[in-house]
């Protein structure tokens, strides 16, 4: 059986001199990222990008799937994040691809005083860029009321507006600290993503993310 460690040193071995561009779309839970991700898959199309869900990822790189994951201790549970994240960067630059990857940055349940930050270091060296789905707390209550695929828990409007301000305060500070690259810093998605205009626009801004990147005097190697 593979252990962790060898899983973990398997993936990094991947991962050489060129650091390859990795987008992470970040936003509360029922924000509507998964829905961004089918869209700009749609539009997009594979020739340059990657689209994975980090959860799916997850899923693949721990035996037994997320059910098991649930199960693990805490300290298990981040090293199991890290090598799924490092395994995102492995397959971006295998395949020479950007990858554009939604993620969780932290969960806080309304009984809590604090939220819980499941992003790991290793987000922090894999991510490029962030996007984050800023929402007002009506249209956010709203999506997570309506979401047919996932039940969501019931949460005060002023519960969401605190979360959703934690999680923009701390990755300010993430990508401030680790040279994250943002052409955007919130990123306002309207509701008509595969609208015409909509879509040529978001489609040469993506484009224009893998050039910012690349031109960038802080790019990391």
């Amino acid at each position: 059986m593979t252990t962790i460690s060898e899983l973990s040193q398997g993936v990094d071995s991947v991962i050489d001199n060129k650091k390859p561009v990795v987008i992470g779309i970040y936003g509360l839970p029922g924000a509507g990222k998964s829905y961004l991700l089918g869209n700009l898959k749609e539009i997009l199309r594979e020739e340059q990008f990657l689209f994975m869900d980090s959860s799916d990822v997850l899923h693949h790189v721990t035996t037994g799937g997320l059910k098991a994951f649930k199960l693990l201790e805490d300290t298990d549970k981040i090293k199991h994040r890290e090598i799924a994240v490092r395994h995102i960067a492995a397959q971006a630059k295998a395949a020479n691809k950007a990858a554009v990857v939604t993620g969780h940055l932290m969960f806080w349940s309304e009984s809590e005083d604090s939220g819980t930050k499941v992003a790991t270091p290793a987000d922090a060296q894999v991510y490029t860029h962030i996007l984050y789905f800023d929402l007002s707390t009506y249209k956010l209550m709203n999506r997570r009321k309506n979401d047919n695929i996932r039940v969501r828990p019931d949460v005060s409007a002023d519960h969401l507006a605190k979360w959703q301000q934690a999680e923009k305060d701390e990755l300010r500070r993430l990508c401030y600290d680790n040279g994250i690259l943002f052409p955007f810093w919130i990123w306002r998605v309207p509701q008509l993503l595969v609208s015409p205009i909509y879509s040529s626009t978001l489609s040469s801004t993506m484009r224009n993310i893998i050039w910012l990147k690349s031109c960038h005097p802080c790019s990391r190697s």
